[in-house]
């Protein structure tokens, strides 16, 4: 990558784990109130390229099973979702926003430059898939009881992370 993107490659997101399990926890909560048996939960992060000023992630949940060797695209939209205030926003990818707001703003872009702003979307998702990981490894979270499919708007891919023993409605991590 050269540019803005080079400069701003190195990033990484500053929410934790802890942060990452509460609001996987209080997701869980809000969907189980009004869908109790939904078979799976699903996460999309917004378009990294285009809402520069604002990374979030949304929580939703599907009333089908979407199995792990699913195609993208082929289970249709969700059924249950959140509120965008329920929204995780994600921190500490500041210096790649601003990169990607620049090189948003430019009328004509090489062949190189749009190569590198792609690769830059697919290391912005991995950070975020890492920190995600990261947060599911530590343990069952409370309330989350099915697989959650991960992705993010406009990927064709998705990361698919199965629950741990225990995390029903109710249950305190690691009892």
């Amino acid at each position: 990558m050269r540019g803005h993107l080079s400069e701003a490659r190195d990033f990484t997101f500053t929410n934790g784990t802890a942060r990452v399990r509460e609001w996987l926890a209080d997701c869980a909560a809000l969907l189980h109130e009004r869908c109790p048996d939904y078979p799976v939960l699903y996460s999309e992060t917004n378009g990294f390229d285009i809402n520069t000023d604002r990374w979030t992630v949304a929580m939703a949940a599907w009333t089908e099973y979407i199995p792990a060797d699913a195609e993208p695209y082929s289970w249709g939209g969700s059924d249950v979702d959140l509120p965008y205030e329920e929204d995780l926003t994600l921190a500490g990818g500041e210096a790649m926003q601003r990169a990607f707001e620049w090189y948003g703003q430019q009328e004509h872009r090489s062949d190189v430059a749009r190569n590198d702003e792609a690769l830059a979307q697919w290391l912005v998702w991995a950070d975020w898939l890492k920190l995600l990981q990261a947060a599911w490894n530590e343990g069952p979270v409370p309330g989350v009881r099915v697989p959650l499919i991960a992705t993010a708007h406009d990927f064709d891919v998705f990361l698919r992370l199965e629950p741990h023993a225990g995390g029903l409605v109710g249950e305190a991590a690691g009892s």
